[in-house]
């Protein structure tokens, strides 16, 4: 079913799972006596047309009347989605959603899509844009977390075969270790948060460079390249690349978490450690 707070009670009632040929996305069901579904695109009633738009509500079970009422009374619910055969579709949050190469994209619906291919850990995929001021519009950025990341090349050609012939995207592809993507406390992926730290760990990669630049040793080729352990760098070099980064990048490691009597060096090996010790 679909329902919200603000609803007080569902909107939608399903009788079973049911999707659409050729669209990862499940039926929320029917509306329920008493709720009026609208899709609204560009200022414009969709509803009968099958478009896609912002999904809005009227119904008996509102408290008050809350929000946006200015088209026919209905509640803007911040989602989007589409009717179909008098049943709801929901593809994802309004604020998530975006446009590259002037197509929309459903970063929900592209998700989905990612989560049968073969060692990729169903649920743990993430799409987000990728603003770029050079072409004037944003590419498409997708994660995925994987158990095995010697076959991240496998993946990675499988996600672009998937997502051309789907969505025809080329996006930019990142396979990660479990646990890298970030999801909320209600257990939801937050595309927001993961992309930050997909930005943080670039700006670190760079920044660990400049630094072994300076120390006339070898640059870093990915974010698992070892530091210490690999003896690139020895105990006083971590340190003192530690200040480096907190002054460079105005960021902060955890000290309780290091031990500050006692640094483990283990912890903070690689680009990735240091972005899982960061405050």
């Amino acid at each position: 079913c679909y329902a919200m707070a603000e609803n007080i009670f569902a909107v939608t009632q399903s009788n079973g799972i049911k999707s659409l040929e050729g669209m990862a996305v499940a039926s929320c069901g029917k509306a329920i006596p008493g709720v009026s579904i609208l899709i609204r695109k560009d200022g414009k009633d969709v509803t009968s047309t099958g478009g896609i738009g912002d999904i809005m509500i009227k119904s008996s079970s509102m408290s008050r009347k809350i929000g946006d009422n200015d088209f026919y009374g209905y509640y803007c619910t911040g989602d989007l989605g589409f009717m179909s055969n008098d049943e709801l579709y929901v593809v994802g949050r309004d604020k998530d959603c975006f446009t590259s190469f002037g197509n929309n994209v459903y970063p929900h619906i592209v998700e989905q899509s990612l989560n049968n291919i073969l060692n990729v850990i169903p649920g743990r995929s993430c799409c987000f844009n990728i603003p770029s001021q050079d072409i004037g519009t944003n590419r498409v950025g997708v994660l995925v977390e994987t158990d095995d990341v010697q076959y991240s090349d496998d993946i990675k050609r499988n996600i672009s075969g998937i997502m051309k012939e789907l969505f025809d995207i080329s996006p930019f592809i990142y396979v990660e270790k479990r646990n890298f993507l970030i999801k909320t406390s209600s257990g939801k992926v937050s595309r927001s948060a993961t992309k930050d730290k997909i930005d943080t760990r670039d700006r670190i990669l760079l920044c660990v460079n400049d630094f072994l630049k300076f120390k006339r040793k070898s640059c870093l080729t990915n974010s698992e390249d070892r530091l210490h352990s690999s003896g690139l760098l020895d105990s006083m070099d971590m340190l003192e690349l530690i200040l480096f980064l907190e002054k460079t990048l105005n960021i902060q490691l955890n000290k309780d978490k290091l031990n500050s009597l006692k640094i483990d060096m283990s912890l903070i090996d690689n680009v990735n450690g240091i972005i899982d010790m960061l405050v």
